[in-house]
């Protein structure tokens, strides 16, 4: 069976003495939410159970398994927050200093973080928005 669970959740079940027995068995599926967007990072207890993870939840498809379409982020390890949490808690603390500084409003900072989005889904991620729009697609703009 498929459980979604939080490192808490590992960390029970090291206590309880069950991981002891299936470490095997233990692994981090975290979406984000589904019915907005497809997206899944995933950790197993190997690189092999995570890759089998990541096919899981990916797009792939073999005899064996139908991928649920999702993107997904195969993590090498633990981290606090995952990846997703991780850029949203930077970006986060970004924009409320600007406001503690006084250089703009946190209706500014909701504005600009609108922006910043579609302009990672307009030019494909990070990569694409340095080389593509920061500083009207020169590359030495972004360097």
């Amino acid at each position: 069976s498929i459980c979604v669970e939080t490192p808490e959740y590992r960390n029970l079940l090291y206590r309880h003495g069950t991981a002891i027995y299936f470490e095997e068995r233990v692994a981090t599926a975290h979406p984000s939410l589904p019915q907005w967007d497809a997206f899944c990072e995933v950790l197993g207890s190997s690189p092999a159970i995570t890759a089998w993870l990541a096919k899981l939840y990916g797009v792939d498809s073999s005899p064996d398994i139908t991928g649920l379409g999702m993107d997904v982020v195969a993590m090498k390890r633990e981290a606090h927050g995952h990846v997703l949490n991780s850029l949203l808690s930077s970006l986060t603390m970004t924009g409320g200093l600007l406001v503690q500084k006084g250089i703009c409003e946190a209706a500014e900072v909701d504005a600009s973080m609108v922006h910043l989005g579609r302009l990672m889904v307009a030019s494909g991620g990070i990569s694409g928005a340095l080389v593509g729009f920061v500083g009207g697609g020169s590359s030495r703009a972004a360097a």
